[in-house]
Formats: C-alpha cells, sequence, structure tokens
C-alpha cells in the first residue's frame, strides 16, 4: 500500500517534503524536539503500523487548509504532490487544523502575516495587525474547506483511502498540567475537529481516524509541536483510532479548567496574536508571564 501524507509543521521533515516547502522539522529544531530521523514522525510510524510503503508528503509548514491560493491545504498544489513520479497514492493520512484554529480564519492569517498566507495575496492592500477574534462562523469555514480539499484528493485519486486525523491536544512538556488554550480566539477547540469528522462524511473513501476522542494529549516542545516523544504519541493515537493498535497509556488525560469565552487579552495566554500560541499558564505554579512571540505549526 502506497501512502501519502497532506499536513502542516507537525508533519513536515527535511527531505521529505517537496523543495522549496517550508519544514519545521530541521536544523536546530531536530536537536530541540529529539525527533532526528524520519523514522522518529508520527506519520511515518503510522505508514509502518499500516503495512504500508511511503509514497510522498504534502506537507507544509505554518499552512491552513482553508486559503484562496497556494499553500492552502485544499489548493491543488498541495493535493497535486501527493502523487509521486506519476504514482497515485492507496491511501492519504490527513492531519491539519491547528493552524486554521490558531489563526481562526483566513483573513486574521493575513493581518497577521502568517508565513504560510496564500502567494496570490497582495498583503500591501492589507493592514498589518494582531488579529483578535475569529469570525463566528470560522469552524464552519474551516469544515467548507477541508472538504473541498477531499473532494481534490479523492477526484484525482480513484479508489484511495483517506485517513482525516481529528487534532488531539499538545500539551508543554514538564509542564505540570494541562496547558491547552481550548477557546483561544473564540470558536472552541473542538468545533474544528467535529467540523473534520463533517467533511469526511461527504466523500467516499473517506474514514476518521478520531484521535481526539481519545481525550489524550500528547508532549510538544512548546505546546504544539511534538517531541521525540509526542510523536510516537500521536502515532499510536492515530493507530489505536484507526482499530490497528492500543491506546497508548503514556499519555496525560485531557482536560478543561478554564471556561472563558476566548483567550484574547489574558494574562495566562503565552500569545494571541502575532505567532499565537496554544500555551495557558493558568495552573504553572510561580508563573511568570513571558509574553513570549507564539508559534505556527
Amino acid at each position: 500500500m502506497r501512502v501519502s501524507v497532506i499536513g502542516d509543521s507537525i508533519s513536515t521533515f527535511e527531505g521529505y517534503i517537496p523543495e522549496g516547502w517550508n519544514v519545521f522539522y530541521t536544523g536546530e529544531n531536530l536537536a530541540a524536539t529529539g525527533v532526528e530521523k524520519v523514522g522518529d514522525t508520527w506519520w511515518m510510524k503510522v505508514i509502518e503500523g499500516m503495512g504500508g510503503e511511503f509514497l510522498a508528503n504534502a506537507s507544509w509548514s505554518g499552512s491552513c487548509v482553508e486559503g484562496v491560493g497556494y499553500p492552502a491545504g485544499e489548493s491543488r498544489t498541495r493535493t497535486d504532490a501527493l502523487k509521486k513520479n506519476g504514482e497515485s497514492p492507496d491511501a492519504v493520512l490527513v492531519f491539519m487544523g491547528i493552524n486554521d484554529f490558531g489563526w481562526g480564519g483566513t483573513m486574521n492569517q493575513m493581518l497577521g502575516r502568517g508565513t504560510a498566507t496564500p502567494y496570490n495575496i497582495d498583503l500591501s492592500k492589507y493592514p498589518h495587525v494582531a488579529p483578535a477574534l475569529a469570525p463566528a462562523d470560522a469552524a464552519e469555514k474551516f469544515g467548507e474547506a477541508y472538504s473541498r480539499m477531499l473532494a481534490n484528493i479523492v477526484t484525482d485519486n480513484p479508489g484511495v483511502e483517506v485517513w482525516c486525523i481529528t487534532v488531539p491536544v499538545g500539551r508543554l512538556a514538564g509542564a505540570p498540567g494541562t496547558c491547552f488554550t481550548y477557546p483561544l480566539r473564540g470558536n472552541h477547540f473542538d468545533r474544528y475537529n467535529n467540523a473534520i469528522r463533517i467533511a469526511a462524511g461527504q466523500w467516499p473513501g473517506c474514514h476518521v481516524a478520531d484521535a481526539r476522542a481519545l481525550m489524550l494529549d500528547y508532549e510538544a516542545v512548546d505546546g504544539t509541536h511534538p517531541t521525540k516523544r509526542g510523536m510516537d504519541q500521536i502515532a499510536r493515537m492515530v493507530l489505536a483510532s484507526m482499530g490497528k493498535g492500543e491506546v497508548p497509556e503514556d499519555c496525560d488525560r485531557s482536560e478543561q479548567v478554564c471556561f472563558r469565552d476566548d483567550c484574547i487579552g489574558c494574562p495566562y495566554a503565552r500569545g494571541t496574536a502575532f505567532g499565537w500560541n496554544t500555551v495557558c499558564e493558568l495552573l504553572f505554579p510561580e508563573r511568570t508571564y513571558t509574553c513570549e512571540r507564539g508559534v505556527q505549526a
């Protein structure tokens, strides 16, 4: 079984995505995360667990699914890259959504000058300002874009098996407890996962690997990007959700402890503006608000 991958930074690895595409797992990030070889990635572990053979990786660091052009996940350039040397995949792993949640829509991505803002947009026409709340229908718009991405995949690769992976929650490595910003820009994180479930049900051959439904956190170096251990945790969540493995027992349980409507301006949120961050420091003992710029997946 030839398996391809489409995702964001969490699914990138140097030398395994198209040349010139934005990659997170390269250089100093390899040592920082401990993800030092491709066999450490969640997707290579899942492909091996499926008994498959890697074909292509169409991931782009920082990319949203929604967007009016490349490198948005719904763009043809992205889904075309699931093929290699004219060969189509037998299966595709889709793992996207954290950047759509983090930015809260394409307008916010443009205002905040996201690194994967579609290239065909003239940013000079938009002010460079810190984006705040997302539109009320941001999660639904994400779901519509996700469905368009799936349409590209299934129509271009007849008979393909598509696994739409819901996005689990990252936990900052060493954090004393849960630290995820569930209501970040006003659209709860799980609205995005529900949009993935709905979109997957609209196209033949598409299945949901409901990793989020396990309600487990994975370890992340910055709250978003998995460490080597986090990669292994994600892989086992995905395989368990596909019915190909056991639910991992070394993950912390996901729980929401703050129920604000959003995290904008909250002193416990590490970043909600330029370069958003998904870390909440509410439960951190002797917390010092760092005002650090956040990260994009």
